[in-house]
C-alpha cells in the first residue's frame, strides 16, 4: 500500500447505519459525537486537518496545533471536531466557527469559543497502520497523552446499554467497531456501524419548491405554536410520493413567515408529515430531516 503521510488523497473510513443498539464481543462501541469528522496529519511541527469530503480546514482551528506537542514523529489521527455547550457537543456552536472568513475573527473564536479533538483512531505512525486490527491501532492510540485539545474517545462493551444512557443525555448516538477490523479508507464497510438516536414529529407542510432540472421536490415544514404556525425548514421528498401530487393541487397563498425561502410555493398548512431528524438548531430549524410519511 502507499505511504498515506505521503500521498494524502484519500478520505476516511465512513458507516454503515442499523436502527436499534446491539451487545456483541466482537465490537466495542463509542459514543458518536456531533462534530466535524476529519483526519489530522501531526508532527513535531506541524499541523493539517483535512475533513471527510478532502477540504483543508486547519485555518478554520489554529488551538488544534497544540496536537503537535503529543509527537515525536509523522502520525495521522481520525477523529472528531467537537465544541461543548455546558458540557454537550453543540453542533450549532461549531457552525458558529465554520463561516469565519478573516485572521482575526479566526483566532478570536478560538479564544472565545474553541474546539476540542476527539480522537478514535490512529492511522500511521511512521508508516501505515491501517492492516492493523482495531485493538491494536487502539493500543498504540492510547500511549498518546491528553492535552486541552487532544481527548481520546472512551471504549464501553455494552452497546445497548451505552445507547440507553446517550438518549438519556440527548447524544447524537453511538458507533459499534469490529475489534478485528483494519481500516478501510475511501470505503464505507460494516466493520464500523452506527446508530443515531433520532428524533420523530409530525409537522405542517406550508409549501414546497420543485426543481424540475434536477429533479428536487422538497417540502417546507411548520410547527404550530400557540395559535401562529413557525417555519422550521425543509425536506426533500421523491415524487413518487403521495403527497407530491396533493400538494401540488393546493391553491398558493402569500407567505406568512418571517423567513420567505427562495423559490418556494407556500400553501395553507392542511397536510402533515412524520419526520425523523436528529436534533433543532438554535434558530428552531431541523438538522438531517427525513420524510417518512404523511399522517392523516
Amino acid at each position: 500500500m502507499r505511504d498515506l503521510w505521503l500521498n494524502r488523497d484519500f478520505k476516511v473510513m465512513l458507516l454503515e447505519e442499523v436502527k436499534e443498539p446491539f451487545d456483541s464481543d466482537e465490537y466495542l462501541y463509542e459514543i458518536k459525537f456531533d462534530g466535524i469528522r476529519c483526519l489530522s496529519f501531526v508532527s513535531k511541527k506541524d499541523v493539517k486537518l483535512v475533513s471527510r469530503n478532502g477540504k483543508d480546514i486547519t485555518y478554520l482551528f489554529p488551538e488544534l496545533k497544540k496536537i503537535s506537542e503529543l509527537v515525536n514523529c509523522n502520525v495521522i489521527f481520525d477523529g472528531e471536531i467537537v465544541c461543548l455547550e455546558k458540557g454537550v457537543p453543540s453542533f450549532s456552536k461549531l457552525s458558529e466557527r465554520l463561516h469565519l472568513k478573516s485572521e482575526r475573527n479566526i483566532v478570536k473564536a478560538s479564544e472565545d469559543n474553541p474546539v476540542g479533538y476527539v480522537v478514535f483512531d490512529i492511522l500511521y505512525k511512521d508508516g501505515n497502520l491501517v492492516n492493523e486490527t482495531l485493538v491494536k491501532r487502539k493500543d498504540i492510540l492510547n500511549k498518546y497523552e491528553e492535552n486541552e485539545v487532544f481527548v481520546k474517545s472512551a471504549i464501553f462493551s455494552e452497546g445497548v446499554k451505552l445507547f440507553e444512557e446517550i438518549k438519556r443525555r440527548g447524544l447524537e448516538g453511538i458507533v459499534a467497531k469490529l475489534k478485528k477490523g483494519t481500516y478501510h479508507v475511501n470505503s464505507r464497510t460494516n466493520d464500523f456501524i452506527k446508530i443515531k438516536n433520532v428524533n420523530i414529529n409530525v409537522f405542517y407542510v406550508c409549501g414546497y419548491i420543485v426543481k424540475p432540472h434536477n429533479y428536487v421536490f422538497s417540502l417546507l415544514l411548520c410547527e404550530k405554536v400557540k395559535d401562529a404556525f413557525k417555519y422550521v425548514g425543509r425536506v426533500n421528498v421523491s415524487k413518487k410520493d403521495k403527497i407530491f401530487n396533493l400538494i401540488l393541487k393546493e391553491n398558493k397563498i402569500d407567505c406568512s413567515f418571517k423567513e420567505n425561502v427562495k423559490e418556494a410555493i407556500y400553501v395553507k398548512p392542511k397536510f402533515k408529515c412524520k419526520v425523523e431528524f436528529l436534533e433543532k438548531t438554535k434558530g428552531g430549524h431541523l438538522r438531517h430531516p427525513v420524510f417518512k410519511g404523511v399522517v392523516k
